[in-house]
C-alpha cells in the first residue's frame, strides 16, 4: 500500500457499548434449575451417575417453580453461607410439578417408590444415595414451620444424610498394597465436587476402563481427611489448578504427572492437543500390559467428553 492511497474496507459495525456482568436473580435461577431438557426419569439416570463418580447424594426436589418453599429452598442452596459448609455432598435435581409438567413428574415418583399425593407435590424433597437407594423424604410437616420452610430443620435433615469423608491416606495405602499384589501402578487423581473438568476425567476413566489392566485409580476428594496433606507433598510445588494426577510405583514413587514437562503447566482435563500427548506420554511411558492402540483409543475417547 502506498502513501495516499484509499483501500475500500467493506461495511465495518462498531462494536456496542460495554455491558457489565449482571448475575441471575433468584427467581431467573429458579427457572433455570426447573426448565432442563430431557425427562425427569432421563435426567435422574444422568444425576445418578455424576454422583457416582463423585460420592454424593442426590437431593431430588420434587416442586412447583412459584411455590414460596421452593423459593426458600433455592435460596438458602444459592446465597446461604451455612449451607455452603454441606453443599459439596448434595447434588439437586429439581423436577417440576405445575400441571403442564406434572405426569412426567409422577413418573419418576413412581420409579423411586414416592407417593406424590396433591399435599406433597408442590413440595417434597427425596433423598438418593450414589447407589441409587433411597435413604429419606420431607416435605411440608417435616421441614416447614407455619407454612414455611425453616432453614434450621432443612440443614438437619442434610447434617443427618450428609457423606461421611473416608481417610485420605488410607486409601492411599491400601491403592498401595493392591499394586504390590497385582503389579500395578496406582493414578492419583486430586479432585473435588465443584470442578467440571475433574468430572469429565473420571468419566473418561470410568467408561473406557482398559486402564484397570495396570492401574489403580485413586480419586483424592478435596472433602477427605488428609486429601489436601497427601497432594500438597506428591505436587512437591507442581503448579496447576485441578484435576491434578500423578502416577506411583506399587512403592509410592513418582513416575509421572500430569504437569507437561516442556511447559511445566498441569494439563488437567487433556482437552487441547499437547494435553492429549503428555497423557498419552505418560501412560504409554508407565503401562506394562495395555497397548499403544489401547492407550491411544482412550486418548481418542476424549473428544466425546468435551
Amino acid at each position: 500500500m502506498k502513501p495516499g492511497e484509499s483501500v475500500e474496507l467493506g461495511n465495518l459495525t462498531q462494536p456496542g457499548p460495554y455491558k457489565p456482568y449482571v448475575p441471575p436473580t433468584l427467581d431467573e435461577q429458579i427457572q433455570t434449575a426447573f426448565d432442563v431438557d430431557g425427562t425427569p426419569l432421563e435426567r435422574h439416570q444422568q444425576a445418578l451417575q455424576n454422583v457416582r463418580l463423585v460420592n454424593q447424594r442426590l437431593l431430588v426436589v420434587f416442586g412447583k417453580p412459584t411455590d414460596p418453599r421452593i423459593h426458600r429452598l433455592m435460596d438458602i442452596r444459592y446465597n446461604d453461607g451455612d449451607f455452603r459448609i454441606l453443599r459439596d455432598d448434595f447434588l439437586f435435581l429439581a423436577i417440576p410439578t405445575d400441571s403442564a409438567r406434572l405426569t412426567n413428574a409422577l413418573v419418576l415418583a413412581k420409579a423411586l417408590g414416592q407417593d406424590l399425593n396433591e399435599t406433597r407435590q408442590a413440595f417434597n424433597l427425596v433423598l438418593v444415595d450414589s447407589e441409587g437407594k433411597t435413604l429419606a423424604t420431607a416435605g411440608d410437616a417435616e421441614l416447614c414451620v407455619a407454612g414455611e420452610l425453616s432453614k434450621e430443620l432443612l440443614l438437619e435433615f442434610l447434617r443427618r444424610h450428609e457423606v461421611q469423608p473416608l481417610n485420605a491416606q488410607q486409601l492411599l495405602n491400601n491403592a498401595l498394597l493392591q499394586a504390590t499384589q497385582e503389579n500395578k501402578r496406582v493414578l492419583l487423581q486430586e479432585t473435588a465436587t465443584w470442578c467440571r473438568p475433574c468430572h469429565l476425567l473420571s468419566g473418561l476413566l470410568d467408561a473406557n476402563r482398559s486402564w484397570e489392566k495396570d492401574f489403580i485409580w485413586v480419586k483424592m476428594d478435596h472433602r477427605w481427611t488428609g486429601a489436601k496433606e497427601i497432594m500438597a507433598k506428591l505436587r512437591d510445588g507442581a503448579e496447576g489448578g485441578i484435576p491434578w494426577f500423578v502416577i506411583l510405583d506399587a512403592q509410592g514413587e513418582k513416575l509421572a504427572t500430569s504437569n507437561d514437562p516442556s511447559t511445566g503447566k498441569n494439563i488437567g482435563f487433556p482437552s487441547v492437543q499437547n494435553g492429549r500427548k503428555h497423557f498419552a506420554n505418560i501412560l504409554n511411558a508407565t503401562r506394562q500390559r495395555m497397548t499403544e492402540p489401547e492407550v491411544q483409543a482412550l486418548v481418542d475417547a476424549i473428544e466425546s467428553f468435551e
